[in-house]
Parts: structure tokens; sequence; C-alpha cells
């Protein structure tokens, strides 16, 4: 019920305004232990999930004190998950990230850390960041376990470990091997 209530009230207009209110009267501190970025706040979206992981003081522990849906915790976790995208980092860089982190979560990171920069709401650079996913697709990574495995590789940890490492590669590669040079690479290192 307080869950229900408080994303009611961070969604709403006026609902910075609101908590500053809660919170000079004390009862915003009842609700959740919580910091007073109210300039960020009031410069992010009205998406309760995204209010709420800047308005709590301690963002991990939203998920029992709220009783948080998986999805949701998902989300609040996903904006401490990497270094935020900003549009002074090179395109490679910004579709890493895209990359691992997938379109809701970099809309997300991408919200959070344009309210936190002092550039105004309308900045195209920060626009052109925030619609890089309607630009650029995101690949899907041509090599799985099996191709590994049909390499003679044994299933366990090793494999799962050379797949991660070759998927790095291939990200700072700027996803432009395909899988046969992939492959290859794996052949050069020796398996």
């Amino acid at each position: 019920r307080i869950r229900q209530e408080l994303f009611k009230l961070l969604a709403a207009s006026g609902a910075v305004a609101t908590l500053r209110i809660m919170a000079r009267a004390g009862i915003l501190r009842h609700v959740l232990p919580y910091t007073e970025e109210w300039r960020v706040l009031g410069r992010l979206p009205a998406d309760p999930v995204l209010r709420v992981s800047v308005l709590a003081a301690d963002p991990e522990g939203l998920r029992d004190r709220l009783r948080l849906s998986n999805r949701e915790a998902q989300r609040i976790a996903a904006l401490g998950a990497t270094p935020p995208p900003t549009p002074g980092l090179r395109p490679a860089e910004q579709k890493a990230i895209l990359y691992r982190l997938g379109p809701e979560a970099w809309a997300d990171a991408v919200h959070l850390a344009w309210a936190r920069s002092q550039a105004p709401r309308g900045d195209r650079g920060w626009q052109r960041l925030l619609n890089l996913p309607r630009r650029w697709t995101i690949p899907v990574f041509p090599v799985t376990g099996h191709d590994l495995l049909g390499r003679g590789m044994a299933a366990g940890p090793e494999l799962g470990e050379r797949l991660h490492r070759l998927e790095d590669w291939w990200i700072a590669m700027d996803f432009k091997p395909g899988k046969v040079e992939i492959l290859g690479r794996l052949t050069a290192e020796g398996n």
C-alpha cells in the first residue's frame, strides 16, 4: 500500500514540491530514508521507478522496503551497473553501454545522467543520446556456447568465461567481426 501511494505521488505533477513539504514536516523519513536531490528529481520524467531510485538514500533496500516487483528492482539495479552514458562518450562507447543495458535501462540511465548534468532540458546532445536505440539496432552476438562445444571445448565455467571474453572483444571491435572471425580468434588463442 505504501509503495502504491508513493508511486502515485512520484508520477504526479508537483511531486517534487509535495515531497519537499513532506520532508520539512518530517513525514517523508517515515516512508523511506531519502536524499535531498530535489533538482535532479525535478528534471526527471514523471516515472516513479526512476524518481524513487534518486529519492531513496538506499536504492538497494527498496525492493524489500516497498515490495517492488522484480522488474522494478531490476530497473533500479541497472542504474548503478555501468558508468552513466553521456554525450561526451565516443559512439563506440555509447553503443557498448547500450548493448550491455538494453533499450529500457539505457533510457533510464540517460534520463538520470541528463537530470544530474547541468545541460538544459532541450539539449540536442542528450536528446540524440536518448534516441540512440532508435538509430542503432542492437546486434546479437553471433557465437553461442554450442559453437564452442562444437570446437572441442568442454562444458563448464571455462566455456562461459571464454564466451564472455570473446563477446568483450567483439564489443571492443565495435560489433564488426562476424562468427567466422570470432571463432578464428578462438583458434588463435589455442582452442
